[in-house]
């Protein structure tokens, strides 16, 4: 079940930390157990912040790329209407 993500640390570990994997034609010694992965843990809690913070007040979007987006989204058929709609419910929340 887990044989690809181990697969996956291996070959990463081996190849960022520069050591060898435990792959047989690797090892000088084929009777060593080498575990060369490298480990980075994060808090995935310290991202909560930014998160409920772009939640609450949403992205800012310049004029020059709010332009692009309509323009495509007109391309695409959508009504001059239904965006006018649409950037008033955005620029609401902000």
């Amino acid at each position: 079940m887990h044989a690809p993500l181990a697969a996956m640390c291996e070959i990463f570990g081996g190849a960022l930390v520069g050591g060898h994997t435990t792959h047989d034609g690797t090892l000088q010694k084929t009777s060593a157990i080498v575990n060369g992965i490298l480990s980075v843990p994060i808090d995935p809690n310290a991202f909560d912040a930014a998160d409920a913070e772009r939640e609450a007040d949403g992205i800012p979007v310049d004029r020059a790329t709010w332009r692009q987006i309509r323009d495509s989204a007109a391309a695409l058929g959508f009504a001059d209407a239904e965006l006018d709609a649409w950037t008033r419910r955005c620029t609401e929340r902000a």
